[in-house]
């Protein structure tokens, strides 16, 4: 989603905690779900790393903007490389053993899965919120919508967050959704499982309830409009170029 308009010659970056249409603004799921309460374990990590968190959360955002970015190009048919056309590398060693499970997961499912849609945005006025879905597809059957992760753990927010993609886009198709799964990168697994998709180190968790995630997201937001009911996106301005004048 581009996050900025060029008119003239003056660029403006739009405020990406929402997203934009028609002249309206929505907040987008994720940055309403910063309402979500933390648990000691947060504050915990946060203690421990100071001053050191900020750029730890922003390096660990980058690599799954990364990871996210290598997995839609191959699902849309487009090779993926290691290694430029000068021979260097355009990943890190980390990131491109997340792209190798998610290969391996797509192997693993070729014969159940089919993949209706990638990277679907989203957004609905009526709800006042937005997002962007991973992947919606149909495995053995059941329409799903999945979400690649590559974080340490899966945290309770990721199902509220699925829960309200699973609205959003049951609104704007009219297609029900029979399950949620998140396909976890950096997954714990040592090996195959009889009956589950999963390898080294990935694993495909499936949930086909949502009511209750439902419930909990919408207490969330309850907050988050309550804590944001007086703000609006800070967009930022700029000329888009200068040259030095000539005296």
């Amino acid at each position: 989603m581009q996050h900025y308009e060029v008119e003239g010659n003056q660029i403006t970056f739009k405020d990406s905690r929402y997203y934009y249409q028609d002249g309206h603004f929505c907040p987008s799921i994720s940055t309403i779900l910063e309402a979500y309460p933390k648990d000691y374990s947060f504050y915990k990590w946060l203690k421990e790393n100071g001053e050191d968190s900020d750029r730890i959360k922003e390096a660990a955002g980058q690599k799954g903007s990364n990871v996210h970015k290598m997995t839609e190009d191959y699902d849309e048919g487009l090779q993926v490389s290691l290694l430029n056309d000068n021979l260097h590398q355009q990943w890190s060693v980390a990131e491109w053993a997340m792209f190798t499970r998610y290969v391996e997961f797509r192997a693993a499912t070729q014969d159940d899965m089919e993949i209706k849609a990638v990277e679907m945005r989203l957004i609905d006025l009526e709800l006042r919120e937005a997002g962007t879905l991973d992947r919606y597809v149909v495995l053995k059957g059941k329409n799903m919508i999945l979400d690649v992760k590559t974080s340490n753990a899966i945290y309770p927010s990721y199902w509220l967050q699925l829960a309200a993609y699973r609205r959003l886009f049951e609104r704007k198709s009219g297609i029900k959704i029979d399950a949620v799964g998140i396909v976890w990168l950096n997954a714990k697994t040592r090996g195959s499982a009889v009956g589950k998709y999963q390898g080294k180190g990935w694993q495909l968790i499936i949930r086909e309830d949502s009511s209750h995630d439902m419930d909990l997201f919408e207490c969330t937001k309850k907050l988050w409009l309550e804590q944001n009911k007086d703000v609006t996106p800070q967009n930022v301005s700029y000329q888009l170029s200068y040259k030095k004048e000539t005296l």
